[in-house]
């Protein structure tokens, strides 16, 4: 027996036109196609998908690993997290995210399409990567605490500064027919600044307020968009920006900032949902982040028929109609 459902996508972003998915569940049918656009590699614990690939710190509680577009270059320094914890209103311990223990990485459902990473709902696609992290700050380890500051960013490292062959040229160099090839710098970009900053581990100024809707990371090897859902976090929201290549001992990782973005929350919620998504586009140096972010933030529609199998009972006659 074969069940069809038709699946039908409205999108309200982009063009909003509708199309058409049909789902068929049968023990009879078999695989007869052969795209894969994310896998998991247990043994290196990364994901590899059709436009990224993303490595895991060993404790599982973050990312250390970031190439994009098949280039090879791994770009990415790692995430980071600040808790800020006081002790009983005196003490005070700074928990990273070397101290915590992730979400582990089984059990993982990988399919062609989708890749489910743990029970916490880590979604992987193509070239969208998504986490959510269902955070309980009651339950530290630590009698009297509680989080007075936590921070969440991403950290590049020093490969952002490197400058790729350059191809792009001038409007005024191609009417002239020609001329020296501009060099790509990588810059970052949010919905709070007019122009990009150049990312060079040399301090920028980048507003604090209001945590912006998306942010824009342009690599000469591709273009990222971050969005995240702070609803949840409750406190003071901030937005977290920090580009300073000399040497920090406090930090984790490399000890230094290439353009470290992210937030930072005072007097979070106790308890709070964290919903980030990654969206891995081809190089390109425009301002693109606030129609992706529109686009991810108003996901396509989705509306499901089951429809009857073939037989007497499944067919439909259509009747042309006339109006006189």
């Amino acid at each position: 027996a074969v069940e069809d459902y038709r699946l039908e996508l409205a999108a309200t972003a982009g063009d909003g036109s509708r199309h058409y998915a049909y789902v068929f569940h049968s023990s009879e049918l078999t695989r007869a196609f052969t795209a894969d656009y994310v896998r998991f590699s247990g043994a290196a614990q990364r994901i590899i998908a059709e436009r990224y690939e993303v490595g895991f710190l060993d404790n599982g509680a973050g990312l250390d690993e970031l190439r994009l577009n098949n280039s090879g270059v791994d770009i990415l320094d790692r995430t980071k997290v600040r808790l800020h914890v006081v002790v009983f209103g005196v003490l005070h311990r700074l928990v990273t995210e070397d101290d915590l223990e992730g979400a582990g990485f089984a059990p993982v459902k990988d399919g062609p399409v989708r890749l489910i990473r743990g029970e916490r709902g880590g979604f992987a696609y193509g070239a969208l990567f998504q986490e959510r992290n269902e955070v309980d700050l009651s339950d530290l380890s630590i009698p009297g605490a509680r989080i007075e500051r936590v921070r969440f960013s991403w950290d590049f490292n020093a490969e952002v500064l490197d400058v790729a062959t350059p191809t792009a040229t001038t409007s005024l160099e191609a009417s002239l027919g020609g001329g020296v090839a501009t060099p790509t710098l990588t810059t970052y970009l949010d919905a709070n600044l007019s122009e990009p900053v150049i990312i060079d581990g040399q301090p920028d100024e980048v507003p604090a307020e209001p945590v912006p809707a998306w942010r824009q990371v342009s690599h000469a090897t591709g273009t990222i968009v971050f969005v995240a859902d702070l609803s949840s976090l409750g406190g003071t929201q901030r937005n977290y920006y920090k580009d300073d290549g000399s040497l920090d001992s406090g930090d984790t990782g490399d000890g230094r900032s290439y353009g470290d973005a992210g937030f930072e929350v005072e007097d979070p919620n106790t308890s709070f949902s964290l919903d980030t998504k990654l969206l891995v586009l081809p190089p390109t140096f425009e301002d693109v982040g606030e129609a992706y972010a529109d686009a991810l933030a108003t996901p396509p529609a989705v509306m499901a028929e089951w429809q009857l199998a073939p037989g007497w009972l499944g067919r439909k006659v259509h009747l042309p109609l006339v109006r006189r």
